[in-house]
């Protein structure tokens, strides 16, 4: 009996370590990106943001290279970062910025969020189970996404000065039409006597 009972005890401690042989994958981020001052939606560029983890041991997003993820967007609006598939309980930090770009006509937003991905085991451990927490520039509101706003700042088009050649065309038509009425006044006068 007692044999039988070590074999469970060891069944069971077997199934609690390694319980974590699931992996988890439902951790998409959403980025939401806002282009301030296109009130007509149709400024184009492209934008990019980049995903870093804090430990480099940390797992990224399939199509991640030499330890970033890189994002590249060409308009607003909403957009993923795709889930980490996870197979061990832990907290994962990661850094997720915008690169500045070299187009002067935008601001762009220098936010750095810090993601930490929390992995724990479902309550019947039969899964690995998910918690996303994001904070902005080393503060501790939290968010429930990333959000970018970037400024659009439309080419100045420079209105010439005409200030000098109202002045000179103006005083030009009223000397012209003081000549002209003295000259007709003249002949009026001349005319009568």
């Amino acid at each position: 009996m007692k044999v039988k009972n070590i074999f469970t005890i060891l069944f069971v401690f077997v199934l609690v370590m390694y319980n974590n042989v699931f992996a988890v994958k439902n951790n998409d981020i959403v980025l939401e990106l806002k282009i301030n001052n296109n009130s007509n939606q149709n400024i184009v560029d492209r934008f990019k943001f980049v995903m870093v983890p804090l430990d480099e041991n940390n797992p990224m997003p399939e199509g991640s290279s030499n330890n970033e993820y890189i994002l590249n967007v060409e308009n607003s609006g909403l957009h993923i970062i795709p889930g980490i598939e996870f197979d061990t309980p832990g907290d994962y930090e990661y850094e997720i910025y915008q690169v500045r770009g070299d187009n002067t006509q935008f601001e762009y937003d220098e936010s750095v969020y810090k993601v930490i991905i929390t992995v724990v085991n479902s309550e019947d451990l039969s899964e690995l189970e998910t918690l996303v927490t994001i904070t902005k520039d080393g503060t501790d509101e939290k968010y429930s996404e990333l959000l970018f706003e970037n400024t659009y700042n439309p080419p100045q088009t420079e209105v010439p000065d005409t200030s000098d050649i109202n002045f000179l065309l103006y005083s030009s038509i009223f000397l012209t039409s003081i000549g002209y009425m003295s000259f007709n006044i003249r002949n009026l006068l001349q005319k009568r006597s």
